[in-house]
C-alpha cells in the first residue's frame, strides 16, 4: 500500500513538473557543468564528501562559476539518510563580482521497484554572497529543493540510466515566498569499477514567476572516487555532491 502510495505522488509530481515544458523560453543559454568528488567512509554508517566544479555559460565561452564543497553524511537505515555541507564558490556576473557561501541540510529516502530505484531528496539551503560592485553589499537567500529521481538497473550492464525533476522554493528576505526553478535531468551513471565512477547528463532549467522568461541547456560530466577501507562497510551514499 504504502509502494502504490508513493507510485501514485510520482506520477502526479512528476506530471506537474512536466507542464514547465509547455512554454517557450524567451531566453535561453547553454552550459556546460563539470566536476570531480571524493569520498571515505569513516565508518559503516558516516562519510566524508570533498568536491570541486567548474561551470561555464554563454554558450561554453565564459566561466561561470567555480565551486568546493565539503560534505558530511550519515546513514540512518537502509532507506534514509541525511546530509549537510558547506560550499564556496566563486563568481562573475557582467560587472559584478562576488563570492558565496552555501550551507546546506537534508534528507534523502529511497524504495526498490524491481529493477527501479525511486530516490526522494529535500534539503533546505542558506547562502550569502559578497558582492562587489558600487562598494561592497552582502546578499542572502533561502531556498527549499525537492527531487525525485528514478535509476533504472540494467541488467549485465555498468550504465544506470536516470531521470530527474527537481523543484525549488524561494523563501528569500524581501521577497515573495514561492517557487521560482524547475530542473530536469536525464543521463547515466557509468561504473568503471568498484571505486571509480562518471555520469554524464543533459540538464534544462527554467525560471518561474520570473519577469525574464529564462532557461537554460547544461551538459554535465562528473568524475566520482571512492577511497579505500582496510574493512568493507556495507553500502552507503549519503553525501550530495556540488553536481547539486
Amino acid at each position: 500500500m504504502k509502494k502504490f502510495s508513493f507510485t501514485l505522488h510520482l506520477v502526479l509530481m512528476l506530471g506537474s513538473f512536466g507542464l514547465g515544458f509547455t512554454a517557450a523560453a524567451q531566453k535561453r543559454d547553454y552550459g556546460l557543468w563539470t566536476g570531480a568528488d571524493i569520498s571515505q567512509k569513516l565508518n559503516k554508517r558516516i562519510s566524508l564528501n570533498l568536491a570541486g566544479e567548474l561551470k561555464f555559460k554563454d554558450t561554453l565561452t565564459k566561466v561561470d562559476e567555480f565551486l568546493t564543497e565539503f560534505g558530511l553524511g550519515v546513514k540512518i537505515n537502509s532507506h534514509f539518510d541525511l546530509f549537510g555541507g558547506y560550499r564556496l564558490g566563486r563568481s562573475a556576473e557582467e560587472d559584478a563580482f562576488y563570492t558565496n557561501h552555501r550551507f546546506t541540510v537534508g534528507a534523502k529516502t529511497d524504495w526498490d521497484i524491481s529493477r527501479l530505484k525511486v530516490v526522494y531528496n529535500m534539503r533546505y539551503e542558506f547562502e550569502f554572497a559578497e558582492v562587489y560592485t558600487n562598494g561592497y553589499n552582502l546578499e542572502e537567500s533561502k531556498r527549499v529543493r525537492g527531487r525525485v529521481s528514478v535509476e533504472y538497473n540494467l541488467p549485465n550492464s555498468k550504465l544506470t540510466p536516470f531521470f530527474s525533476a527537481e523543484l525549488f522554493y524561494d523563501m528569500s528576505p524581501n521577497k515573495e515566498r514561492e517557487f521560482n526553478r524547475i530542473r530536469y535531468r536525464l543521463g547515466s551513471d557509468f561504473a568503471i569499477n568498484k571505486r571509480n565512477k562518471l555520469e554524464v547528463f543533459a540538464q534544462y532549467q527554467k525560471n518561474m514567476n520570473a519577469k525574464t522568461d529564462k532557461s537554460s541547456m547544461v551538459l554535465g560530466l562528473f568524475y566520482s572516487f571512492e577511497m579505500k577501507q582496510k574493512k568493507e562497510p556495507i553500502e552507503t551514499r549519503p553525501q550530495e555532491t556540488v553536481a547539486e
